[in-house]
């Protein structure tokens, strides 16, 4: 079940929990009964299982952001890139196509690419532990908005387009990311302990 679905679904419980405790309320208060019958132990039922699915999910806290910057060499932002011009001192998290597949944080094949540099900026989040074990579902936003969750090896890839022209974005709400453009790629690993 997708999140949206499962919020929009905990919502209905609690507002039909809410409803029937404020119908027990009115009828034990003011003797005002309810002459369509009540779903109170029915609802407190659902209302419970909610509950504890939330206590089951666990929460971080940020412990430390750490950005690492690749910037490709002049000759991969110019022109396609081909076997002849990749880069091999690429680190190995680099998408070699950052900005030139047309969907910037998937990885492309020279074929594929068909564009030259786009000014995006390739990002890659890599959710750890404080032990560093990877933390898969973590939810990622950038400027409050969600670019999605990681994946079960804690990493996340997505792309900010016009990255030359906005520089200053807002990593989880608090966390300050610059960005620079010219299909310049960032690893930014996030380092959480559990709450």
């Amino acid at each position: 079940m997708e999140q949206q679905d499962y919020t929009l679904r905990k919502l209905d419980i609690e507002l039909d929990f809410a409803d029937d405790v404020y119908k027990a309320y009115r009828a034990e208060k003011y003797g005002m009964g309810n002459c369509c019958g009540s779903d109170l132990a029915d609802n407190i039922a659902k209302k419970s299982l909610c509950d504890w699915q939330d206590n089951k999910t666990l929460t971080y806290t940020i412990k430390s952001v750490t950005p690492e910057l690749y910037s490709p060499p002049p000759e991969l932002t110019t022109s396609l890139p081909t076997k002849d011009i990749i880069d091999p001192m690429a680190p190995s998290w680099v998408n070699l196509f950052c900005g030139q597949d047309g969907k910037c944080g998937e990885y492309a094949t020279a074929q594929q690419s068909i564009n030259k540099c786009n000014d995006s900026e390739c990002i890659l989040i890599l959710a750890v532990t404080d032990t560093g074990l990877p933390v898969p579902n973590y939810d990622i936003t950038l400027d409050g908005v969600s670019q999605g969750r990681t994946n079960n090896a804690g990493e996340l890839r997505f792309c900010i387009a016009d990255a030359s022209n906005e520089t200053n974005h807002k990593l989880q709400l608090c966390e300050c990311l610059t960005t620079t453009g010219g299909c310049d790629q960032q690893r930014i690993t996030i380092v959480l302990a559990c709450k």
